[in-house]
């Protein structure tokens, strides 16, 4: 009788880890990064659905050609800048929210856009960060 007991809560204990996982790989498939160029940009709808976050990540260190860059969030095709800086080291910059309270009730589009600049404040490239779709 125990065991059987100790089989069912274990049974119990597979289902539930089963659903937490199930779960889990929603919310992982809303952060999008582009990791084409030694500029990574990201975004990702947040946790709990209020807001968007916007980061960057520079892989090698910076030089004469990446030297600063601007953030942008493109959000269902409105341009808005959420940042600027210089990039010091190689590392993640960010994150830049953006809070959705009140937005319309339907699909929204957005992603990051990155501007890098030269030292000489040229426009070395652009990188984009996938589309996330989500609801607000």
């Amino acid at each position: 009788m125990i065991r059987r007991l100790i089989q069912g809560l274990m049974a119990v204990a597979l289902v539930t880890g089963g659903v937490a996982v199930a779960t889990a790989s929603p919310a992982l498939a809303e952060s999008q990064c582009n990791t084409s160029a030694r500029v990574h940009a990201c975004i990702n709808w947040g946790a709990q659905a209020d807001h968007l976050q916007l980061w960057l990540n520079l892989t090698t260190p910076p030089d004469a050609s990446v030297h600063h860059f601007g953030v942008i969030l493109e959000l269902d095709g409105k341009l808005t800048q959420e940042g600027s800086g210089a990039f010091t080291t190689a590392k993640n910059y960010g994150p830049w929210k953006q809070w959705l309270n009140g937005m319309p009730d339907r699909e929204h589009t957005a992603r990051t856009i990155i501007y890098v600049y030269t030292s000489t404040g040229f426009l070395h490239m652009t990188v984009k960060s996938p589309p996330v779709k989500f609801w607000a």
